[in-house]
């Protein structure tokens, strides 16, 4: 605008100035006139005429010089005013490749700020790359640690089960060899009984031969001497009797002494078995007791070990998950830098890598956010 206006100044003093010179008279021509007046008043007139040229010239060559000086005036001023509009567009031009310089300089150092911020992307995502295989591996020992746990609890299953079966065979030879030793008492039992019957059958004949014996005894003292052969054979016949008897006394003092043992023994195998039974009871209550304690802590800790396997799966899954983005993202981003580098106006492009960081340091924030979560 400033230069127009100064265009239209200078073409206002180059305008063009209108001559104020009076108009030429007219010429007349000579004629072929014999008359001699009208010849002088026509040589007077052509000498009338040359004076009016002659100002008129001399005007017009005054009128000429000052439009010159005019002129040569308005270049001046048009080549001045030319020169300070040169030297204002030099400046602003200078100004201009000035602030290109700044912008280009400051260009550079966001691209090597870009470059760096690409660099750590890069480590970074090496680093999870890494973190993902930290992850993986101690996944996989959790896995094999589990395993262990649960072959070890198999393994004390299969232990609680031969004692099981042990002590049931034991408790059953028990319960065997107690029916024997019972059925033999029953059996001595029977016997002594058969003895004590036969006892009482002698006890009570022998007191029938006595009681015949006093009988015939009071009732044939007249008859002494005639049944004094009759009475020595009783006599002999009750000694044999008595043998008899005393026979039977010490079987049944014997067969009684061995009851005795047998009760005896019974009783002992009945105290041996019920402390074999409160043995057993105490063992398996122990070894339940300790099964049930091993087997609780192994199902906590295998409970343990598989909640924290499964946060570290979730957990894995949300990384790789945000690693994968964050890579694909890094990818782009790279493929923009790539693309932008040759470009100096980068300034929409700053702003979208300013939000992207943004965005990237509130998706750490919330993924910490989220660790702590499942930590917890």
């Amino acid at each position: 605008m400033e230069g127009s206006i100064k265009l239209l100044e200078a073409n206002r003093v180059l305008s063009p100035v209108r001559c104020s010179s009076k108009p030429l008279p007219p010429i007349a021509l000579e004629t072929d006139n014999t008359d001699g007046m009208s010849k002088g008043s026509s040589h007077m007139f052509l000498e009338q005429s040359k004076v009016e040229v002659e100002e008129s010239m001399k005007h017009l060559l005054t009128e000429a010089q000052t439009v010159e000086a005019k002129i040569h005036r308005g270049i001046e001023v048009l080549w001045q005013r030319m020169q300070d509009l040169l030297e204002h567009k030099s400046q602003e031009m200078q100004q201009q490749v000035t602030s290109l310089k700044e912008e280009l300089s400051e260009s550079e150092g966001k691209l090597s700020r870009l470059s760096a911020q690409e660099a750590a992307l890069v480590q970074q995502s090496a680093k999870a790359s890494t973190q993902l295989t930290k992850e993986e591996r101690k996944r996989k020992d959790l896995e094999q640690s589990i395993s262990g746990l649960q072959a070890k609890l198999d393994a004390s299953q299969k232990e609680l089960n031969a004692l099981t079966l042990h002590f049931k065979d034991r408790e059953k030879a028990q319960k065997e060899e107690v029916q024997k030793l019972q059925s033999q008492l029953e059996e001595k039992t029977s016997a002594l009984k058969d003895y004590q019957m036969k006892i009482k059958q002698l006890t009570e004949k022998m007191n029938l031969l006595t009681k015949d014996l006093t009988h015939e005894k009071s009732s044939s003292e007249k008859q002494h001497r005639n049944t004094s052969d009759q009475l020595a054979q009783q006599t002999s016949e009750n000694r044999k009797l008595m043998l008899e008897i005393s026979k039977l006394k010490g079987t049944l003092a014997s067969t009684v002494s061995s009851l005795t043992a047998c009760k005896e023994e019974k009783k002992k195998l009945e105290q041996a078995l019920h402390l074999q039974e409160q043995d057993h009871e105490i063992t398996i209550g122990r070894m339940n007791k300790k099964h049930a304690s091993v087997t609780k802590e192994l199902e906590e800790q295998i409970a343990a070990l598989k909640k924290e396997l499964e946060l570290l799966n979730k957990q894995y899954a949300i990384d790789a998950e945000f690693y994968k983005q964050q890579l694909m993202e890094n990818e782009k981003e790279l493929a923009t830098l790539r693309a932008l580098a040759k470009n100096s106006n980068s300034d929409s492009y700053l702003e979208a890598r300013i939000q992207f960081l943004r965005h990237q340091n509130l998706q750490e924030i919330k993924l910490q956010q989220d660790r702590k979560s499942n930590r917890k």
